[in-house]
């Protein structure tokens, strides 16, 4: 059942699409059987996960909002290693291939690449192994990073190289069709939100962060978003379990997964072939801890 892959995590990696992937989109996004899996409790989840819950939600949009203002989600690949560390002398291939990157979010909704139906546009981050989100109003030219982690570290230190290149990139990309916002996006000031459910101690878990914050920020100062999680505590890691199931139900059940018949019946097998709830509940934690010691050697080896 476990196919094998290189392991995504929070690194940065350029992927192509997958082989027998069990979660498959027709606006591009795809997740093989192993990544799907790190959704299970004490796993860092895999980019390609983050990358086809943002289908997912943009899709939704698309559906849902008609005419009005949407939002849009962008996958984890939009700023690669290679666009972050160009050199200034390659800054015209550095846009380039960040063009050709937003173009592939667009599959599904090609009218949607001029930005001018957009209020929120979502980037998800990777950088130092962890992930965060950066989401830039549109219509008023400000931008947030909403970032569980409270480790204390500065701006600078933390953010700026990402983001500084990201609205480099993006403010260009907008002007390119004279988005009235395109220079502001690039000038004003980004806000970092403190958030009241901000963690110090857990670093497993900033990939479900991701995908919670966006699917739930709309846009609000953090005094107005009416969004209620718990803080830092017991309370908090039994909501983040009940996230991580939420979000790989929604995505394996979801109309617009072209692998979701299989999957329904590959669930009802497994539970006809496995009666014996304590005997699956030791396959499922045996699976669990053989996958945290591979996502522990993976970032013992990038370290070196």
């Amino acid at each position: 059942m476990v196919e094998t892959s290189k392991k995504t995590t929070a690194k940065k990696k350029d992927a192509k699409k997958p082989k027998n992937p069990i979660t498959e989109w027709a606006w591009g996004a795809a997740t093989i059987r192993d990544n799907m899996q790190t959704l299970a409790p004490k796993l860092k989840v895999d980019a390609s996960v983050i990358d086809s819950f943002a289908c997912v939600l943009s899709y939704e949009e698309t559906i849902t909002n008609g005419g009005e203002k949407i939002k849009q989600y962008f996958h984890t690949r939009i700023l690669t290693t290679a666009i972050v560390n160009a050199k200034k002398e390659d800054e015209e291939k550095q846009y380039k291939e960040f063009c050709a990157n937003l173009k592939t979010v667009f599959k599904g909704n090609p009218e949607d690449s001029s930005m001018d139906r957009v209020e929120l546009a979502f980037f998800p981050i990777i950088a130092h192994e962890h992930f965060y989100l950066i989401v830039f109003n549109l219509e008023k030219g400000t931008s947030v990073i909403l970032d569980n982690s409270n480790s204390g570290a500065t701006y600078e230190s933390k953010y700026s190289k990402e983001i500084h290149i990201l609205k480099k990139l993006f403010s260009r990309y907008l002007a390119s069709h004279k988005h009235e916002k395109a220079s502001d996006i690039a000038t004003k000031k980004t806000t970092l939100m403190k958030l009241k459910w901000g963690t110090k101690q857990n670093v497993i878990d900033c990939g479900v962060f991701v995908m919670m914050h966006m699917e739930q920020y709309g846009g609000k100062t953090l005094k107005n978003w009416k969004f209620d999680f718990p803080k830092e505590g017991q309370d908090q890691k039994l909501e983040i379990i009940r996230m991580r199931i939420k979000y790989a139900t929604k995505m394996l059940m979801h109309e617009l997964n072209i692998h979701r018949e299989k999957i329904n019946q590959e669930t009802f097998e497994f539970a006809s072939k496995n009666t014996d709830k304590a005997l699956m509940q030791s396959m499922i934690r045996e699976e669990i801890d053989k996958k945290q010691e591979e996502q522990a050697r993976d970032h013992v080896a990038s370290a070196k």
